[in-house]
């Protein structure tokens, strides 16, 4: 018979560990107890607050807990066992009272989860063998309602981030289209006073006009981010010298760095090294991690960028010793014999290890958004991570902060023969 008692309990425990709906776990708990221990009612009790009982699921319907049921909820969250209860009015079934019952507490690791309140006028109810049994099933039980509360919390958060990635696509979307035709006539218009203007007039207009470049610079970053998300970047692969994009990219912001005083030495140790690529999209990648070298680094710095070979064991071994991202979780299925690396190598502010894993997120900003002195919207290496993608390539970054960093833009070629 203990045996058989046993195997009954493993068939519940099975049953109720497969289950991650709450409602429907706390349903079949009650089911399965009153199958080994038949009583007149039975309730589950949710842990709630210090002075409060959770929820309380009861069968059959229309049975009531009344306080002194509460109370023995309570005192189950305290107890290591099983407690009996006799003489006080526990709970209520229509117009009858039962005051016999048992209390089990369920536990998780220690916290109590809940409690299990079975009533009966029968005797039996009270005896150690029924106790065993329902502390059995109670240690089944409590686990599995700490894995439902716990799988419901995830799914809370999940849509919540979800609903989050929805709002900011939808930012993106509206924000981009509702600028640029604005933006575009403060554009035309700027530069025609510009063109007519002369002395401080032209000066002034220059100024606006750099302040509406630098806001049609983010809103095109906007809509590529857009296009990212709809899956409409497209590419037109041509062959290049990745050493004369280099080269254009860094031309591109010589005026930047130079308001800085800054220099930005190219180190190239391959100018042959040619590779069918989108240059718009290679130069889009190399401008924003240039950018970033300069708004991050202090005024005087050098900033170095680079172009090397690399074996694909060289790569394995860099992206496997940086923080993960989402460029580099699928390198292990490539093949490539070769690596044409680009290095961005910065005497900047650095980045700490824990900030790393979210650069490469949407609006993300290393400092806090009310500190931060450097400026951007965040949008920057957001694209950079979903341009490298797109072309098969990764990218990640080596810092450290106060150090500065490195950040490495790669495309894989096959060797020639």
């Amino acid at each position: 018979m203990r045996l058989r008692a046993i195997e009954k309990i493993l068939l519940s425990s099975q049953a109720i560990n497969v289950i991650l709906d709450l409602d429907q776990l706390c349903r079949v708990i009650i089911d399965r107890a009153c199958d080994h221990v038949p009583c007149d009612a039975a309730f589950l009790v949710l842990s709630g607050t210090a002075d409060q009982i959770g929820q309380v699921i009861a069968t059959p319907d229309g049975a009531e807990l009344l306080p002194a049921g509460e109370s023995a909820a309570r005192d189950a969250g305290r107890a290591s066992g099983p407690l009996t209860h006799a003489g006080e009015r526990l709970a209520r079934i229509g117009d009858r009272a039962i005051s016999t019952g048992v209390t089990v507490p369920l536990r998780a690791q220690g916290q109590a989860v809940g409690a299990l309140i079975l009533c009966s006028e029968q005797p039996d109810l009270l005896a150690p063998s029924t106790q065993d049994t329902l502390a059995l099933l109670a240690n089944q039980a409590g686990t599995a309602l700490r894995n439902a509360q716990l799988y419901g919390e995830l799914q809370v958060a999940y849509h919540s981030l979800r609903e989050l990635d929805r709002l900011k696509s939808e930012f993106l979307a509206i924000a981009s289209h509702e600028l640029r035709s604005p933006l575009s006539i403060v554009l035309g218009y700027t530069k025609m006073v510009r063109d007519r203007g002369d002395g401080e007039q032209r000066e002034f207009s220059q100024r606006a006009l750099d302040s509406a470049e630098q806001i049609k610079a983010i809103v095109d970053t906007m809509v590529r981010l857009r296009h990212a998300d709809l899956n409409q970047l497209t590419l037109s692969p041509e062959p290049w010298p990745i050493a004369a994009l280099i080269r254009q990219a860094v031309e591109r912001l010589t005026p930047t760095a130079d308001l800085k005083r800054q220099q930005v030495e190219l180190l190239i140790s391959d100018e042959s090294l040619t590779l069918p690529v989108d240059r718009e999209k290679v130069l889009l990648v190399l401008g924003n991690l240039i950018d970033n070298a300069i708004k991050f680094s202090a005024e005087g710095a050098v900033i170095q960028v680079g172009l090397a070979s690399w074996h694909h064991e060289r790569i394995l071994a860099a992206a496997g010793a940086a923080v993960p991202n989402v460029t580099i979780r699928g390198l292990g299925a490539l093949s490539e014999s070769r690596w044409a690396v680009m290095r961005v190598v910065d005497p900047g502010v650095g980045i700490s290890r824990e900030q790393q894993p979210q650069i490469f997120d949407r609006f993300y900003q290393i400092a806090g958004s009310l500190t931060r002195s450097h400026g951007g919207p965040g949008l920057g290496l957001a694209l950079v991570a979903d341009l490298a993608t797109l072309q098969g390539g990764i990218v990640w970054v080596e810092s450290a902060e106060g150090k500065g960093s490195i950040f490495s833009f790669a495309l894989p070629y096959l060797q020639s023969a």
